[in-house]
């Protein structure tokens, strides 16, 4: 991974945290408009309109996912007794960790919640270098 571009990187929790109050109707909220909000935010700060969100995995693994839509601020990967990982993206917080784990077909040896960083697919293709 490149440690020089992963440096810079903010996550999605940070780079909403920071923007103002009046950009965001309700930074807990989940309707259309706070969801168009947060995505604005998350796109004015990285420069583009589709958002290229990295989580990179204890193993190193690094993860994408690019929306002009959607917003991701966390990613949970979990494994079963096979060995077989599995990942979930969630815009819902802690909420939407809980309904993805709860949502699982299978009983899982580990369960990973893995931070979101927001960036350019660029700076994301060099991140998996």
């Amino acid at each position: 991974m490149n440690n020089n571009i992963a440096a810079t990187l903010k996550t999605t929790d940070a780079i909403l945290a920071a923007a103002p109050d009046y950009m965001i109707p309700s930074i807990h909220g989940t309707g259309p408009k706070v969801k168009a909000a947060k995505a604005k935010v998350v796109q004015d700060y990285v420069g583009v309109k589709n958002v290229t969100y990295v989580a990179v995995a204890s193993d190193g693994t690094v993860m994408t996912r690019t929306s002009s839509t959607m917003v991701y601020n966390k990613m949970v990967a979990v494994t079963d007794a096979e060995g077989t990982v599995q990942y979930a993206w969630t815009g819902g917080g802690h909420s939407g960790i809980i309904s993805q784990v709860k949502n699982a077909r299978r009983v899982y040896e580990t369960v990973e919640i893995l931070d979101v960083f927001a960036t350019t697919a660029k700076n994301a293709k060099a991140l998996q270098a």
